[in-house]
């Protein structure tokens, strides 16, 4: 019993010198990733991406709700299995382990099945993300680039319908339809760059830069998203929604970005034929100064000639925005020509259009807070929907995971031996106590080093 308790005592030191190797590792792990982000933000790293290397990807924007739920279901599930696997194989019991290796092997299976319909076709650019920021400015430069290079093809709005079109043996892309977002803006940049359908479609490697490049794809997207928002209603879905490009534009004699103005919440972005009504602009005011409007920020354009000025030198709403001509050009691709004279575009944080009303449409104010609160919600939905996971923190969890699956195996396997030893030590006493030769055991333990006998401080006071 003392050569167990000096094991016990080594066993408890072991533990807890593997406590504080697991503590420094971590400790270096975090050092590390802080000293890769670091360098990531310094050229060259700054200025180049790493190139994706296998031929498919998985595109959860592909499933539907139903999947995305179950998909996340078995992850939580294969989670579990795992975990409680190498407990159990930690605590030997093995039939029970490969009960539960088999409820993951199943969660695997299943959960194969739904992902087949996400497997995409990849590229080494595929996960790029675009030099050129989406924003006016890019798309006016991309429109010129567009007009030189692929109108020819493509059409001069976009529906595969150019000049070239009919003697090609493979029909041009319709750039308009939804199907466009179904791949990222590094698989259209790999397209552009090096060609597809076996030469159909040039490359434009040698002919564009990279940021020729990526400011035609800005456009193609954009003009691709005015025409989905032309389909969005007033009522407001979870569902991906078009992105309206950042913009620059002027109130109250102050500069200010779209991007800027979503920070706070979301935005209200009409868009009037010009010019825009001073009536119509003093009845927006009007319903921004009730109490329920608190959050919701507006931005008014006039996509033509200056606003109406105010007679004797009024001042108008301070909402009222003064932007470039480049801006009125990226703002006209969300505006439908019915509209009877202007559009209302309700943003989320993200940029997304998640409501419109038009001139046409009867609407009153309660019925745009209902949609702006509905957005807010709309857009987080849309983020956990994504179920994107940085790279930082999948390897910041799975060291803390295998850290606690360590720690419970350890105290498992620590358990178990204490256990056992107690067993053996009550089976080997037992017969000797039954024959009433305490005595004997107790004058065998005073021999030992330290006379010591369980449960006894002083070894003299044996009878």
């Amino acid at each position: 019993m003392v050569f167990g308790s000096s094991a016990g005592n080594a066993l408890w030191r072991t533990i807890a010198q593997l406590g504080r190797k697991a503590h420094l590792e971590t400790g270096l792990g975090l050092g590390v990733l802080a000293i890769v982000g670091v360098l990531g933000t310094l050229p060259p790293a700054l200025h180049t991406e790493p190139g994706w290397p296998f031929p498919v990807r998985l595109d959860l924007d592909a499933l539907g709700e139903g999947s995305r739920i179950l998909l996340a279901s078995l992850a939580l599930a294969a989670c579990a299995f795992a975990v409680a696997a190498v407990v159990a194989a930690a605590a030997g019991h093995y039939r029970r382990m490969a009960v539960l290796a088999a409820g993951l092997a199943l969660c695997l299976a299943i959960g194969s099945l739904p992902l087949r319909l996400a497997i995409e076709p990849a590229y080494p650019t595929s996960y790029y993300s675009p030099a050129e920021p989406y924003a006016a400015a890019s798309l006016a430069r991309g429109a010129a680039v567009y007009a030189e290079n692929c109108v020819l093809c493509h059409g001069a709005m976009g529906h595969g319908d150019g000049p070239a079109a009919a003697g090609l043996p493979i029909r041009p892309a319709d750039l308009t339809e939804p199907h466009l977002f179904a791949h990222s803006p590094g698989d259209l940049f790999w397209w552009v760059s090096h060609g597809r359908d076996d030469g159909v479609m040039p490359s434009f490697t040698g002919v564009l830069s990279a940021n020729q490049r990526w400011d035609v794809i800005n456009f193609i997207r954009a003009r691709a998203a005015g025409l989905l928002a032309r389909k969005i209603g007033p009522e407001v879905t979870t569902s991906a929604a078009p992105q309206v490009p950042d913009l620059a534009f002027e109130a109250g004699g102050l500069q200010q970005t779209l991007g800027q103005t979503l920070e706070t919440g979301p935005v209200l972005l009409v868009l009037f034929a010009p010019p825009a009504p001073l009536a119509r602009r003093r009845q927006l005011a009007t319903e921004l100064s009730q109490p329920g409007a608190a959050g919701l920020q507006v931005i008014a354009v006039g996509l033509g000639p200056a606003a109406e000025e105010p007679p004797n030198g009024a001042q108008a709403p301070p909402f009222v925005g003064g932007v470039s001509s480049d801006v009125i050009d990226a703002l006209a691709l969300f505006r439908t020509p019915d509209d009877g004279g202007e559009t209302e575009l309700l943003l989320d944080q993200a940029g997304n259009v998640r409501a419109r009303w038009t001139a046409n449409q009867s609407r009153t104010f309660a019925s745009i807070q209902r949609a702006c609160c509905s957005a807010v919600r709309s857009a987080g939905l849309a983020g956990m929907s994504a179920v994107s996971f940085p790279i930082t923190g999948f390897i910041l969890l799975s060291h803390a995971v295998i850290i606690f699956i360590g720690r419970v195996v350890t105290r498992l396997r620590s358990w178990h031996w204490r256990t056992t030893a107690d067993d053996l030590c009550t089976q080997a006493f037992e017969p000797v106590a039954k024959c009433g030769c305490d005595r004997t055991i107790a004058g065998a333990i005073a021999v030992l080093p330290g006379g010591r006998r369980p449960g006894r401080s002083d070894p003299d006071t044996a009878p």
